[in-house]
């Protein structure tokens, strides 16, 4: 299935089973663009901005969660007061 992964700067056409695998194929190819620290958009219809009211993906994936996946280490935020 072709899906089409948004986050932040990076976008993303991949061919993957699922939409959890397709931001991981996403995630795997990025070059340096930041992506959002909340969701992965997916969508099978093209790229869609989860902040539009009437073009929302398809799919919300937590970036956590992709990050997990395929082995990224989350530091957690430290309290600084």
């Amino acid at each position: 299935m072709k899906y089409y992964v948004k986050s932040g700067e990076l976008e993303r056409i991949v061919n993957a089973k699922t939409p959890q695998e397709a931001c991981e194929k996403a995630i795997e190819t990025c070059k340096g663009e930041t992506i959002s620290a909340y969701n992965f958009g997916v969508d099978e219809r093209g790229f869609r901005d989860e902040d539009s009211k009437n073009m929302k993906p398809e799919w919300l994936i937590p970036v956590d969660d992709v990050l997990k996946t395929v082995g990224f280490e989350i530091e957690e935020d430290e309290d600084v007061s």
